[in-house]
């Protein structure tokens, strides 16, 4: 048997509106109508490459500089306003990052089982008749 012992990484409830905020602040939030656009597109949205960054400096506890580079570029913006969203993010989500060791999971390594074809089935004299009081004519 193996266990599983992934670590679990568990952000601020609040995580969201603290990403929405810095977006605002620093001028990268996207209006509804562009949302909409890009989603109907499959684009992805300013908000969702934020949370992308913030989850893989979180899974790789990467450092600063490695964070405004990523935000500068996905987002497209000077390296200035990049660093200053980083720190923002360092201090309000990163380091309010709780992680949690995920262990005694048992993995099942049973092969799935598969749906015979329904052809393949032979079906008993009581099922193939449809109605029990009536007797098929042979």
């Amino acid at each position: 048997m193996k266990y599983n012992t992934n670590i679990k990484i568990i952000f601020p409830e609040n995580t969201v509106l603290i990403i929405a905020k810095i977006m605002k602040k620093y001028g990268v939030a996207e209006k509804r109508e562009t949302i909409f656009e890009k989603l109907e597109k499959q684009e992805t949205t300013n908000a969702k490459k934020i949370a992308k960054i913030i989850k893989k400096a979180a899974e790789e506890k990467a450092p600063i500089k490695t964070i405004s580079s990523n935000i500068q570029k996905h987002l497209k913006i000077p390296t200035k306003q990049a660093k200053k969203m980083a720190q923002e993010i360092q201090k309000n989500i990163l380091n309010l990052v709780k992680e949690t060791l995920v262990k005694g999971e048992e993995i099942n390594e049973k092969p799935i089982k598969t749906i015979p074809n329904k052809f393949s089935i032979k079906k008993s004299k009581e099922e193939q008749n449809p109605d029990a009081y009536r007797e098929t004519i042979k």
